[in-house]
């Protein structure tokens, strides 16, 4: 991953960056937040009614949205840190 000839510096990309996808970082962190809370209460539905196992064996759904959402928020990071690494491995950046 390079950086654009626009920008000198990563850290100036990296915070064009951070100000471009910031509804989407919080959408992903919302999602987050929102599946992890629905798999607690089916955890606790589990732990604390056993008559009530299929409702909270469907409370695990949300597993998957946790996995895709932390995916994509970790991703962004990466690609970010692949950024600066590949700066100042430049031989003229030293």
């Amino acid at each position: 991953m390079t950086l654009p000839k626009k920008y000198k510096d990563p850290r100036e990309y990296i915070e064009f960056m951070l100000k471009l996808f910031k509804p989407e970082r919080y959408f992903y962190l919302g999602a987050t937040i929102l599946s992890l809370a629905a798999l607690f209460y089916g955890f606790y539905i589990l732990i604390g009614d056993s008559k009530n196992v299929k409702t909270a064996l469907a409370m695990l759904a949300p597993t998957g949205l946790i996995t895709m959402s932390c995916y994509r928020i970790l991703k962004f990071w990466n690609d970010c840190l692949k950024m600066v690494r590949d700066f100042l491995n430049k031989p003229d950046n030293g």
